[in-house]
Formats: structure tokens, C-alpha cells, sequence
């Protein structure tokens, strides 16, 4: 065989190698893709928003705004139960659910079971509150509410008027705290 016939013969491998692995690499790209948008479509939050028509207001000028009298609203805030801590429950006059995570001290368990706490909160919408019950003194009130019996951490999920719905002793990953949270406030 002549020296042109083995370069064309070797060409030719080359091309159909070329050809194969070009075809492989275009199959999984397009696996990766189809991975990568069922992902993106499972983690995805709903868009729907709910549109509610504005009413129109008139336009007052100042004299007659002036003229009226100022009306003050009194808040229905709920009294506070005997025994309830009272950080706790002005947090629960801002949110209807706030997620309590107790420590005492710092530390990396403290500080691993505070973030995940918050990050549960903050995804349910609830309120959040860190109470160091060392620091503050309040270990007393928390020990009577939890009727003595304290582990710490702890994530407490608490709601209105002034109940603890849940207790999660030690760690509480965040998708527990805001199923948790979710499920108090129906």
C-alpha cells in the first residue's frame, strides 16, 4: 500500500473518532440540560400573585385634611399569659408565628441551630427571635414555660395569642422549623 492510501486510511479513523466523540459529547450536554431543567423546575416557587383592584382616592387638600381629627387605632394585642416570657410575646405582636431559637453561650452547635432556625423562619414568613438564656436571665421564664425540662438548643415555634406549637430539643434543620411554622399558623 502506498504511503497516500495509509494517511487516507488514517484520515479517515480519525474523522469517524472525531464524528464519534463529538456525538457523545453532544448527548451529554443535552443529558445535563434535561437534568439541570428538571432540577430548576422542582426548586422553582410558584409565580402566581393574586391581583386585587385599587380603589381610587380622592385628592384632599390641606385644609380639609388639617380639619379632621386625628383617629387613633388601639391595637387588639393580646394580653400576656401568665407564665409566657415577654420577649416572646412582643415578637408575637408583630408576626402571628415567630420561631424562638434558645441557646445559651456561643458555640458552633449554637451557632449552627441559630442559622438554621432563622433560615426556617425567614422561608415559612414567620418571625424570627435568638434568645441567649444565659445572657439575658431569662432561663427561669423559658424553664417554666417548658416545664422544667430544658435542652439547649433549642427551637421553640411559638404563636398567637401565646402558645408554643412545637419544641425541636438540639438541632432542627431548616425545612423541619418552616414546615413547622407553616403548619402553626392554619
Amino acid at each position: 500500500m502506498p504511503i497516500e492510501g495509509k494517511v487516507t486510511a488514517l484520515s479517515a479513523r480519525r474523522v469517524r473518532l472525531l464524528v464519534l466523540f463529538g456525538l457523545l459529547a453532544l448527548l451529554v450536554a443535552a443529558t445535563a440540560l434535561v437534568f439541570l431543567a428538571r432540577a430548576r423546575h422542582q426548586t422553582a416557587a410558584p409565580t402566581h400573585t393574586a391581583l386585587t383592584p385599587v380603589k381610587a382616592q380622592p385628592v384632599h387638600s390641606r385644609a380639609t385634611h388639617a380639619a379632621r381629627p386625628a383617629v387613633r387605632h388601639h391595637s387588639t394585642a393580646p394580653t400576656v399569659p401568665p407564665g409566657f416570657p415577654l420577649v416572646v410575646h412582643r415578637a408575637l405582636e408583630r408576626r402571628a408565628v415567630v420561631v424562638v431559637s434558645l441557646v445559651v453561650g456561643g458555640g458552633a452547635a449554637n451557632d449552627a441551630a441559630v442559622t438554621e432556625a432563622r433560615a426556617g423562619a425567614k422561608s415559612s414568613g414567620s418571625g424570627f427571635l435568638r434568645v441567649n438564656v444565659g445572657r439575658n436571665g431569662l432561663a427561669r421564664a423559658f424553664a417554666t414555660l417548658l416545664g422544667g425540662d430544658m435542652q439547649l438548643p433549642a427551637t421553640l415555634v411559638a404563636k398567637r395569642p401565646g402558645s408554643i406549637y412545637v419544641r425541636f430539643d438540639g438541632y432542627a434543620d431548616r425545612a423541619i422549623v418552616a414546615q413547622a411554622a407553616h403548619n402553626a399558623r392554619k
